[in-house]
């Protein structure tokens, strides 16, 4: 053993271990009983440093016999690899993210799904690839999240389009509590968002207008009124008078082609010859 090691606490060879990626020590580590890597493994520090090795190691050999030494509950692996994965979000660790997701068996239908989509849009990952990471999270539905309206104004506090058009797609409803969303990207200042529930969400911004009209929030309402002014016109409504100008116009066009085909009939008053009948 080297001599540095002699008074090295538990937590800071459970650091070493994972920084300098020596799998046998933590092997060995895994043999010791401490309630200092329990603390180790809660704190998550250890994610900015892990390689794809050690993660793999901690993912295959963390039973409940490890548990046990480490002073934690029989069952709790989950709750550890579910924290690493977010802490490996959360730190741009997208290798370990990945390995996490696809060997770490989140749930992610339950009630803290949510919260791993909040973390994923709110992450420094490209656009891209949080779409990819979102669309694996919700493979399996959300009718077990919880707050999945968080989610939902986090993507249009983060200005991500894409977010929307897939909470969208899957049934979640983006006009709550008074078209809450729009209201929330006029608070932002956000004028695409706010165009683009508009425009492609149809978001009611007469309403969302009126709400924070009676809320006083005077700089909201104006930024939905300048908003307002940029949509396409809307097409006038056709009223009674306009309707009957339509049905007029189209009688004449009736009359009209009536008039034209009956000057295309061939003649059938054309005298033809009187065919007598054969002699007996």
């Amino acid at each position: 053993m080297k001599l540095s090691r002699i008074f090295q606490s538990k937590s800071d060879a459970f650091r070493e271990t994972v920084k300098t990626d020596d799998l046998p020590r933590m092997e060995q580590l895994m043999q010791k009983k401490s309630y200092d890597f329990f603390i180790e493994l809660l704190r998550g520090e250890y994610v900015a440093d892990i390689t794809p090795r050690m993660a793999g190691l901690l993912i295959e050999k963390l039973d409940d016999t490890v548990l046990g030494r480490w002073e934690m509950k029989p069952g709790s692996k989950q709750t550890i690899l579910d924290s690493m994965l977010g802490d490996a979000i959360r730190r741009n660790r997208l290798e370990i993210a990945e390995m996490l997701m696809e060997r770490g068996g989140t749930d992610f239908n339950q009630k803290t799904g949510s919260w791993f989509l909040g973390i994923v849009i709110a992450s420094a990952f490209p656009d891209d690839v949080k779409l990819r990471m979102m669309k694996q999270m919700l493979a399996k539905g959300y009718d077990g999240m919880q707050d999945t309206d968080k989610s939902l104004q986090i993507a249009v506090d983060k200005k991500f389009t894409e977010a929307v058009d897939l909470f969208a797609a899957i049934g979640l409803d983006l006009h709550k509590n008074n078209e809450q969303l729009l209201r929330g990207a006029a608070r932002g200042q956000s004028t695409d968002m706010a165009l683009h529930l508009v425009t492609r969400h149809g978001a009611d911004i007469d309403l969302a207008i009126s709400t924070e009209m009676a809320l006083g929030n005077k700089d909201v309402f104006e930024f939905l009124g300048d908003l307002k002014k940029k949509l396409p016109a809307a097409p006038a409504l056709r009223t009674v008078e306009t309707l009957t100008a339509e049905v007029g116009s189209l009688q004449d066009t009736v009359r009209e082609l009536t008039e034209k085909l009956a000057k295309l009939q061939p003649d059938t008053s054309l005298n033809k010859p009187v065919l007598r009948n054969p002699s007996p």
